[in-house]
């Protein structure tokens, strides 16, 4: 089968990020099980229009957009151009005002549904001033509350897409509440990098990151890992830290941040400024910087337990939480979005989002119980095992595909 996986952003950049780290899978699963695939993004006004990302190549338009009333033409002739049986077209909810050119399309169209659905009350919770000065994380999530449910199934009922592909259970209970058909809806999930499930560190190599780091061998280490984001809820975890610091001090923390050159550089000073602010610049050690995967995977080990509070999942199924949950070290995330379903109860601690009150009480509380983090950390890694990528998970698309 000829397959063409149209999605902006696609470039070595986000190969590794959600959700262009999910297309990536999909695309390798397929080609292992013998099918053809163009991969087609935009950036073509900016970019050579030939290129290639992780190996494989992709064909560059100007732009995937279009008005609901006009063709993207572009976009239509490099598709036509690769004579697909199918098209994987990456959508979000802010997608459905601009599928009209789907509609020109002479074969399957499948929609790629990567986007966490939030209520009204989950995002409005966080207050808009948080929302605003998060607003890269934000933003999409904000306008998706104004799509009608009627343009999400007129987009079915014209034929500009067929099918929906989601990551979880969560989004797709979402999509049918909003009344999607449950029967036009598939769950494809997926997956983390096998080495994430490799043997834990051994101690002494442990004992010699933390030395590398500048971490103190009898503290206890509370690691987060990921872009520093105002929304991803670093600001909380380091408020949390400044809790903690009078009456536990031998609790600190470790940000490895992600932080890829040239971006987020504003999210990323703020946070140095509310370090400084808080004064805990002795408890919280920051290392900015895209690791390689086993460099990443080795800090992570030298934590004793990893919190995650996001604020806004801005991609669904974000694999920092099952990374984590794969080391065998306990979790503490928040009830937004899909998390519950990662994480349920007994696989870590949920706290309400933008509390760091909350937090730092769950902190404390592993600190304390050896027994508690023994037995989250089993339950989470036990967990993870069942979200282990494969490319032997190409029949599960080709099955989709041909129903």
């Amino acid at each position: 089968m000829r397959i063409c996986l149209v999605s902006p952003g696609l470039d070595e950049g986000n190969r590794r990020l959600q959700p262009w780290c999910y297309l990536f899978q999909l695309t390798h699963a397929l080609l292992q099980d013998g099918h053809s695939v163009s991969l087609i993004s935009d950036g073509g006004r900016s970019r050579p229009s030939n290129g290639t990302v992780g190996g494989l190549p992709v064909i560059r338009v100007g732009t995937l957009r279009g008005q609901h009333w006009c063709r993207n033409s572009g976009a239509l002739r490099a598709v036509a151009e690769q004579g697909p049986d199918a098209v994987l077209w990456h959508l979000g909810l802010t997608s459905f005002v601009h599928l009209g050119s789907l509609r020109y399309l002479t074969c399957r169209s499948v929609g790629v549904f990567t986007s966490p659905i939030y209520r009204p009350g989950e995002l409005l919770r966080l207050g808009i001033f948080r929302l605003l000065r998060g607003y890269r994380l934000s933003a999409a999530h904000l306008a998706g509350l104004v799509i009608p449910p009627e343009r999400m199934r007129r987009a079915l009922d014209r034929g500009e897409i067929q099918k929906l592909v989601v990551e979880c259970e969560t989004t797709h209970s979402r999509l049918v509440e909003r009344g999607i058909p449950a029967e036009r809806i598939a769950i494809l999930r997926p997956g983390i990098d096998g080495i994430w499930l490799r043997a834990a560190p051994s101690p002494a190599e442990r004992d010699r990151k933390r030395q590398e780091l500048g971490l103190s061998r009898d503290d206890f280490v509370v690691g987060f890992f990921g872009p520093p984001a105002v929304l991803r809820g670093l600001p909380t975890l380091l408020r949390a830290l400044a809790l903690l610091q009078s009456f536990e001090p031998t609790i600190s923390g470790l940000v490895l941040s992600r932080q890829r050159e040239g971006e987020v550089t504003a999210d990323a000073l703020a946070v140095g400024r509310l370090v400084r602010q808080l004064g805990i610049g002795h408890r919280a050690r920051l290392v900015s910087g895209l690791l390689a995967q086993d460099e990443l995977r080795h800090a992570v080990a030298a934590c004793d337990a990893i919190a995650l509070p996001f604020e806004v999942v801005p991609s669904d199924v974000p694999l920092s939480v099952l990374e984590a949950m794969a080391m065998g070290l306990p979790l503490i995330t928040t009830d937004v979005a899909c998390l519950p379903e990662l994480v349920p109860d007994g696989a870590g601690l949920r706290i309400p989002p933008a509390r760091p009150d909350l937090l730092a009480e769950a902190i404390g509380r592993l600190a304390k119980d050896v027994a508690l983090r023994k037995r989250l950390g089993a339950a989470a890694q036990q967990r993870a095992t069942r979200w282990q990528w494969s490319r032997r998970d190409g029949p599960k698309w080709t099955s989709f595909l041909e129903g």
